[in-house]
C-alpha cells in the first residue's frame, strides 16, 4: 500500500521504506502523525456516539405527536381546499391551526416529551414548570386564534355561519 509523507507529500511503496525527504519510514515515529490519527478517531467515536444520543431523544410520544399533528394539518388543509380555499391561505392557516393544537396539547397535558425539548427548555428555566405550561397555552391559543383571523379576512366563515 503506498503511503503518502506528511513533510514532503512524496508516495512511497511500502511503509517501513525510507522517504527520499529522509523522513523517518515508520509513521509512528513522525512526530504529531500519531496525535492527528488519535484526535481522529475521538472526533469520529464522539461524532457516532451523539448521533446515538440523538437519537435516544425522540420518543415515542414526541413522534406520535408530530404524526398526529402532520395528519391534522393534512385533513384540515384538505377540507379547506375541498370547500374552495385558496391553496395557500388554506396550507398557513392549516399549519397554523396543527402547530397551535400541538403546543395545546403538550402544553395542557403536562407531557415530558414538550417541555425536555431543549427549545422549550429556556422557558422551563425562565418561569418553571407551571409558568411555562401558562405561557404555551397562552401561545398555542394565539397561533389558533391567528388562524381563525387567516379564515375571516378571506371570508371563509361568511359561508359557515
Amino acid at each position: 500500500m503506498a503511503v503518502r509523507c506528511p513533510r514532503c507529500n512524496a508516495f512511497r511503496e511500502q511503509e517501513d521504506a525510507p522517504c527520499a525527504c529522509g523522513r523517518a519510514s515508520a509513521w509512528q515515529s513522525w512526530p504529531g502523525w500519531a496525535d492527528k490519527n488519535k484526535t481522529l478517531s475521538a472526533s469520529i467515536t464522539d461524532s457516532v456516539t451523539s448521533e446515538g444520543e440523538r437519537n435516544k431523544d425522540i420518543s415515542d410520544e414526541r413522534l406520535m405527536a408530530v404524526v398526529v399533528a402532520f395528519i391534522v394539518l393534512g385533513v384540515v388543509s384538505f377540507l379547506l381546499i375541498h370547500d374552495g380555499c385558496e391553496m395557500q391561505t388554506a396550507l398557513w392557516t392549516a399549519g397554523f391551526f396543527a402547530g397551535g393544537l400541538f403546543g395545546l396539547v403538550g402544553a395542557a397535558f403536562n407531557a415530558d416529551w414538550f417541555f425536555e425539548h431543549p427549545k422549550t427548555q429556556s422557558l422551563v428555566r425562565r418561569f418553571g414548570r407551571p409558568g411555562a405550561r401558562l405561557v404555551c397555552v397562552f401561545m398555542s391559543l394565539f397561533v389558533i386564534a391567528w388562524a381563525g383571523w387567516l379564515l375571516a379576512e378571506e371570508g371563509y366563515f361568511k359561508r359557515w355561519l
